[in-house]
């Protein structure tokens, strides 16, 4: 395994994750901003189709964390501070309108759809999805797990091929994904600098526990 994956600054890396936001999801990922991009909003985990079929979390072109589901207008949160480790959760309700999101274990705004937030794409890992991939996030991505109700759908950790390939691996299916755009860098590559959450200096090799919970 890999500390991490990165994308690349004006690079179209992600990953379809084969999953479709609904009813009691629930998203955790762990990762840090390389770079936000100030032209466009881009997307940590997104699919889109129409304001009533959309699951969002990412970046504004603001440097804020975004969410969103269904229709509606979409919260702003925290300043994102780049290179530096986040914890970020989502969660939908069993009414697939309400959606809670989190950032190192602080909450921010509820938000409540008009519409249920169901997706007709599946969601991308790095983007967003709207039948096309688009609105890539340039960030690093250490660990990821997706839940539908009590049932954990994916677990991707990073990892590199014997081919010395580099993408995520799915504990939950045991497929290896690389990007479906243009290849991720690896972490031995690209070295994060000196890694904070809240502020704090940390040791990356202490913290990703969702990688290191199997």
């Amino acid at each position: 395994p890999l500390l991490y994956v990165s994308a690349t600054d004006g690079g179209n890396q992600y990953i379809d994750t084969g999953v479709y936001a609904g009813a009691n999801l629930r998203a955790e990922m762990e990762l840090s901003i390389n770079k936000i991009n100030s032209a466009e909003n881009t997307f940590a985990l997104a699919a889109y189709a129409s304001g009533a079929e959309a699951y969002l979390i990412g970046a504004t072109k603001e440097g804020q964390w975004s969410w969103s589901l269904g229709s509606g207008t979409r919260p702003t949160g925290p300043k994102i501070s780049t290179n530096t480790l986040y914890k970020v959760v989502s969660t939908i309700g069993s009414d697939a309108k309400t959606m809670t999101f989190s950032v190192n274990g602080t909450m921010g705004s509820a938000y409540t759809a008009a519409t249920a937030g169901t997706t007709k794409f599946s969601l991308h890992l790095l983007g967003r999805n709207e039948g096309k991939p688009g609105r890539y996030l340039n960030a690093k991505i250490y660990a990821a797990k997706i839940y539908m109700g009590s049932e954990l759908k994916r677990h991707y950790i990073p990892c590199q091929t014997a081919a010395n390939e580099v993408g995520l691996y799915d504990l939950v299916s045991s497929n290896f994904y690389p990007s479906a755009g243009a290849p991720f860098l690896a972490s031995a590559n690209l070295l994060p600098a000196d890694p904070t959450i809240g502020g704090k200096p940390v040791n990356p090799a202490e913290i990703f526990t969702f990688a290191n919970s199997q």
